[in-house]
């Protein structure tokens, strides 16, 4: 997956893949996270960030117990 990474929520922890398109226009947004539903990044950019839950902080702390 060209231009694929990860990203956590900055409030909550939760855990997203991420991918970058590419427009011909410069666009302003944002994405709330799915898990606590606050703002979690935004942008003004050519290259928008499109956001997947992969996992839940809650979640990835019971596979540590």
């Amino acid at each position: 997956m060209d231009g694929a990474a990860t990203f956590n929520c900055p409030h909550c922890g939760a855990l997203y893949a991420v991918m970058v398109g590419q427009r011909l226009a410069s666009l302003e947004g944002s994405t709330d996270c799915k898990v606590c539903r606050r703002v979690m990044v935004r942008w003004r950019t050519p290259s928008p960030p499109t956001f997947h839950l992969i996992e839940r902080h809650e979640d990835s702390r019971e596979r540590k117990v």
